[in-house]
């Protein structure tokens, strides 16, 4: 299932995309269909327990079908992502939450984009939604801890969005070491389980972080047991 997306980018300014279509390009990136790479280390992430995997040319996995060791929750996995983008690595152990890497596009200008980095993933409990512009989250008080997947504490929102017709935030983590350092997230909720879409490309403006934010979030497919 593909997930549209407007949000409220920094200093006032409303950012919008197409809800009808997932867009082909975002912030002058085209978005192809991803290699078997990225969509295994996004099914396995989302399995639950094991040790750290990594994905990529130099680590292949077989793409998990499901039938054993099924997720506690639907995994939603990206069609499209930037081109040349690379499996990473997985990030959390997938009992109640998962999230996983990528890098690239290799031939992204630094100087234009800066550090080329996207993470993706979920939790079983829906994220609070709740939050005013430049205060801090998740709010006090608001059940459905982000311990498995590590998020700091002074993470702050920087606006209100929705992702196909759902409520979201767009939330910006702080400048220090952790998957999510410094990223720009698109977090909403669907079915009652918490998803996200963060995003470094820290030369990018706010507004131009969350429609990359969303263009990713936009191609989220449900993964479900795969026949054969």
């Amino acid at each position: 299932m593909a997930v549209g997306v407007t949000a409220c980018g920094g200093g006032g300014t409303q950012v919008k995309t197409d809800v009808g279509a997932p867009p082909r390009r975002a912030v002058g990136l085209e978005f192809v269909a991803v290699p078997q790479a990225v969509t295994a280390l996004c099914r396995r992430a989302g399995q639950p327990g094991g040790p750290p995997v990594y994905g990529g040319p130099m680590h292949p996995l077989r793409v998990p079908d499901y039938r054993t060791f099924p997720p506690r929750f639907p995994i939603y996995c990206p069609a499209r992502l930037p081109r040349g983008a690379v499996a990473e690595q997985n990030l959390a152990k997938g009992r109640t939450a998962y999230q996983w890497e990528v890098v690239g596009p290799s031939g992204a200008s630094m100087t234009r984009y800066g550090i080329p980095h996207v993470v993706l993933g979920g939790q079983e409990s829906p994220f609070p939604l709740r939050g005013a512009r430049g205060g801090t989250w998740p709010p006090a008080g608001s059940r459905g801890a982000v311990a498995e997947l590590r998020w700091p504490s002074a993470i702050t929102v920087a606006g209100r969005s929705t992702v196909g017709g759902r409520r979201a935030l767009a939330l910006r983590f702080p400048s220090r070491d952790g998957p999510n350092g410094a990223h720009l997230a698109v977090v909403f909720n669907i079915s009652g389980h918490g998803y996200f879409a963060s995003v470094h490309f820290d030369r990018l403006s706010t507004e131009a972080r969350i429609r990359l934010a969303q263009a990713c979030a936009q191609w989220l497919e449900r993964q479900t047991i795969l026949p054969g």
